[in-house]
């Protein structure tokens, strides 16, 4: 009985991690889509602060989507 419980948590992390890790790439390649102008991830290799706080707060921010949808 405890390890059918277990293995039930165990494939309830499982999936919600994939779609934790899911969301947050679709987010990334929507969000490169959406903005044609700017390249992110050079402008993060030259030191860019400002797009470092706008991906980073972008990232936090579906990843708090994710938790409350989980949560529910």
């Amino acid at each position: 009985m405890a390890w059918e419980l277990f293995l039930i948590k165990l494939g309830e992390l499982t999936i919600s991690l994939m779609v934790a890790v899911l969301s947050v790439v679709l987010s990334i390649k929507v969000f490169d889509k959406l903005t044609h102008g700017v390249d992110e991830w050079a402008e993060l290799k030259k030191g860019n602060m400002a797009v470092a706080l706008v991906v980073s707060s972008m990232i936090i921010s579906i990843s708090i989507m994710v938790t409350l949808l989980f949560s529910m």
